[in-house]
């Protein structure tokens, strides 16, 4: 039965009951566009539903691959290529598919979508941040968010041991730090005893702990031949303006902490190269050489300037629609 849960989601039984809610609003209201994100990917199925009954634009929003995601594993192949055929007609039938990087576009024009595919990535909203001055005291690296199994600490945990015997002293003045994970979570497990564990927080006390880092850390644990988009954590990082310390493998968010001039990328498979990055960081701050990333091009993943960028797309989606309902009449004539 679990690998039902992946058509298309966990709980799919809201798709099917918010069907006739969703189409009496959009038919009473004249409601033009139509946007979906997922996942859930049970918001397509119903995206699917309303524009094959009012055939009004629609915009199909991707956070993550559905088929194409590495981190599902299909045990049925029926269902598989069920889902996939689907996932074929949801990018194959809405007027304009937004996707995160060009990692998710590859994987849209796999589906066999080429035209209408916009990178819209994820961001920051300003207003909920107000970066400071970095703290004094303690060296301190903070990672926000779950742990699950492309982002698991054990290289974190097998850095800071290498750290341990290279440099006693500069471990003894390191504070690692990971917000969110919950006290029952199994990969807490084999971390250092002096790891501190805040447990889940509010949006408000995660930005207090960011503003309260020197080097905020984001890491990907997985092998390079695997398709994944940049984590939402790092634009919130961005706004923290905190240098980050990627450990990751090749890739978007690699190359993306590369342009903005962020901080380090290290190797996702190489304790060495984590300490090494670490203790790099670390001689910085001791030495005031420490730099806050302040690239303009962190500015366009603000919320302004990413809500004024899918206005424009939603105006084009919908002349597109218009032009297009124009012809089929006239050739109905």
């Amino acid at each position: 039965m679990s690998e039902f849960a992946k058509f298309p989601d966990i709980d799919t039984s809201w798709v099917a009951a918010s069907l006739l809610p969703a189409l009496y609003l959009v038919i009473r209201n004249r409601i033009d566009l139509i946007y979906t994100s997922g996942p859930p990917f049970g918001a397509h199925l119903l995206g699917l539903a309303l524009k094959r009954l009012t055939k009004r634009a629609w915009i199909a929003q991707y956070g993550n691959p559905w088929t194409a995601n590495p981190s599902i594993s299909w045990d049925s192949g029926f269902l598989r290529n069920q889902c996939e055929r689907i996932d074929r007609a949801i990018v194959r039938s809405a007027d304009s598919v937004l996707v995160l990087d060009d990692v998710l576009a590859g994987c849209i024009f796999d589906l066999g979508r080429a035209e209408g595919v916009y990178v819209h990535p994820n961001g920051f909203d300003p207003e909920h941040f107000e970066p400071t001055d970095p703290p004094a005291g303690m060296f301190t690296i903070t990672y926000a968010g779950s742990l699950y199994n492309v982002h698991n600490p054990q290289i974190i945990y097998d850095a800071l041991s290498v750290i341990e015997r290279r440099d006693p002293a500069a471990r003894a003045d390191m504070r690692v730090v990971f917000a969110g994970p919950a006290e029952s979570d199994p990969m807490r497990a084999g971390a250092p005893p002096d790891v501190e564990f805040t447990g889940p927080l509010r949006h408000s006390q995660l930005v207090d702990r960011l503003n309260d880092s020197h080097v905020l850390l984001d890491f990907l644990t997985a092998p390079s031949d695997r398709k994944f988009t940049v984590s939402c954590k790092l634009y919130e990082y961005m706004a923290a303006r905190r240098p980050i310390l990627a450990v990751t493998p090749e890739g978007p968010m690699a190359r993306e902490v590369r342009r903005l001039n962020l901080g380090k990328v290290a190797s996702c498979d190489d304790p060495a190269d984590v300490a090494d990055a670490i203790l790099g960081f670390y001689h910085d701050y001791k030495s005031g050489a420490l730099r806050t990333p302040d690239a303009p091009g962190i500015d366009a993943y603000s919320a302004p300037n990413l809500v004024r960028e899918f206005a424009e797309i939603a105006e084009r989606v919908c002349a597109s629609a218009v032009v297009r309902r124009s012809c089929a009449m006239g050739r109905a004539k």
